[in-house]
């Protein structure tokens, strides 16, 4: 067709709701965009596209809002025509009359399952044999989540995640003082030998990378974002910013990229199974006495400011451990009067 682009994937062969997500998803990868760059797109053109309206489309399984689809398509790079088919697509699975969504206990959509999908037994889906079969797989999952299971035990940390993700090898639990308050809620991070300075948002000193990353700045202008933590069972912690114009970000270990390897980015959706967004915060009263030691899970691996310098804007990078005092944060809690729905 004139004027279509073949690098981008056409949802002709999208048959319902869950292949037209998928399509879209594979759309937003061939774009190379972040969330929050194809919302500054969408900006450019006049759409109004927030990151979290994308995420949450895209971990949905119906068809999104046509207003939706059209300034996700044009952010991603796609033409008039290459929106037409998209929008054609979706009218068509639409108007098909997709399975009613029910809603889960955790207040999410789920597809509401046919009769026959409900019980794999019935007499609808099939003979004794098919049956067994189903029992038999049954058995076979059970057995595989216990030995699972058991394996997890004895490797309390878990399995590695990232590239650089390797388990810390019999890493001794730092000393601390007693009555240091819980870490969780509203906070404010700062560096321990430079306690007027936080971690808070900035961008790559090179400029060669869009999105916003992690660095230090003066704490008098830290904010916005706050900083929520959030624990996720056991030792680990999401790193949570909440902004009142960009929503909810989780900070993730950027790993791959010779520019930004290593350094910290928010991103919209929170995994719980994604090593790269979990954070062991260990307490620790050397070199600066009350402090704390941020680790990426599951690894020996600590955050910190490797050039140790003051400079505004230096950003904050998973390294090597080294017990430098640009490695230990002070994290205090706060109770800011304006706080954003970190939901958003």
């Amino acid at each position: 067709m004139s004027g279509v682009d073949a690098r981008f994937p056409l949802p002709g062969r999208a048959d319902g709701p869950t292949e037209f997500v998928a399509l879209l998803q594979q759309l937003k990868e061939r774009s190379g965009c972040t969330y929050r760059q194809l919302e500054e797109r969408a900006a450019s053109s006049g759409d109004v596209l927030p990151r979290s309206t994308i995420a949450d489309a895209l971990r949905r399984q119906s068809v999104p809002r046509p207003e939706m689809v059209a300034a996700f398509v044009r952010a991603c790079g796609a033409g008039p025509s290459e929106v037409e088919i998209w929008l054609a697509a979706r009218d068509r699975i639409a108007s098909a009359g997709p399975t009613p969504p029910t809603q889960s206990g955790d207040g999410s959509d789920r597809t509401a399952p046919t009769s026959e999908e409900a019980d794999p037994a019935s007499p609808g889906r099939g003979s004794t044999w098919l049956r067994q079969l189903v029992v038999l797989l049954t058995t076979l999952a059970v057995v595989g989540a216990v030995i699972g299971a058991a394996w997890l035990v004895s490797r309390p940390d878990g399995p590695p995640q990232t590239d650089r993700d390797t388990v810390a090898p019999d890493d001794p639990q730092p000393t601390a003082s007693a009555g240091r308050p819980e870490l969780s809620g509203w906070v404010r991070i700062r560096i321990a030998d430079r306690p007027e300075r936080c971690v808070s948002e900035g961008r790559e000193h090179t400029g060669r990378y869009r999105s916003e990353v992690a660095v230090q700045r003066a704490c008098a202008g830290a904010e916005p974002p706050l900083t929520l933590l959030q624990r996720v069972g056991g030792e680990h912690y999401f790193i949570k910013w909440v902004h009142p114009v960009l929503g909810t970000g989780c900070l993730t270990v950027l790993t791959g990229g010779s520019v930004v390897g290593d350094m910290l980015e928010p991103r919209n959706e929170c995994w719980e199974d994604q090593a790269a967004q979990l954070f062991r915060i260990e307490p620790v009263d050397v070199p600066v006495p009350g402090g704390y030691r941020i680790r990426p899970a599951y690894t020996d691996l600590c955050l910190g400011f490797p050039d140790g310098g003051p400079g505004s804007g230096a950003e904050l990078l998973r390294e090597p451990c080294t017990g430098a005092a640009e490695q230990e944060f002070l994290i205090e809690p706060t109770s800011p009067t304006a706080v954003p729905d970190p939901t958003g």
